[in-house]
């Protein structure tokens, strides 16, 4: 593939976002997808990818774009259950690598390499159109700041919420849940 964008935006510590003139990327993406066995399929992706600042008016041509790791890489394996009372039920895990990047235009601190040990589940409801879907994100970095969350909300259909977690040890992590409704036909 190759990209060419222009007023790439670029996150300042300030909260605001800054504009690079124009960046370009180009690289490599591959995918393959299986099934192992019925109900069992697996995913597995990487990507290479070069970019370049190519024209900018803070004098960082020729610097790597903010926030582009050069390798990423994931592996997942999902199973759905096909009998039983638990007809329908995906549970899946996977294993997520982005590799270091700079941080802005100036190319001069980067953040490091870091793994994500991640596992979803849906489970459409039996006689419904509903289908509840959790997914939880973990960052294995031991250097993640310790933080304590509480969260209390009024759920809505078709939102999607995004929960911050605690984990063992101060490792934190991210909770997803998520349903979905499927609309009845028309003239039913």
């Amino acid at each position: 593939f190759r990209v060419r964008r222009t007023n790439v935006p670029e996150a300042d510590p300030r909260g605001f976002y800054r504009q690079i003139g124009k960046g370009e990327s180009h690289g490599l993406e591959l995918e393959a997808v299986g099934a192992l066995a019925p109900g069992l399929t697996t995913r597995a992706g990487y990507a290479w990818t070069q970019t370049e600042i190519t024209r900018d008016s803070l004098g960082t041509t020729g610097r790597e774009l903010p926030n582009a790791p050069r390798h990423k890489a994931n592996v997942w394996i999902r199973y759905r259950f096909a009998g039983s009372t638990v007809r329908g039920l995906m549970i899946a895990g996977g294993v997520v690598y982005e590799g270091d990047r700079f941080t802005s235009r100036d190319n001069v601190i980067a953040a490091p390499a870091y793994t994500r040990f991640d596992a979803s589940s849906s489970w459409p409801l039996p006689g419904r159109r509903l289908t509840l879907g959790l997914v939880a994100e973990n960052d294995d970095d031991e250097r993640t700041d310790d933080v304590t969350s509480f969260v209390s909300f009024h759920a809505f259909a078709g939102t999607e919420y995004q929960i911050a977690v605690d984990g063992y040890e101060g490792e934190s992590g991210l909770v997803t849940l998520s349903w979905s409704f499927t609309p009845r036909p028309e003239g039913i």
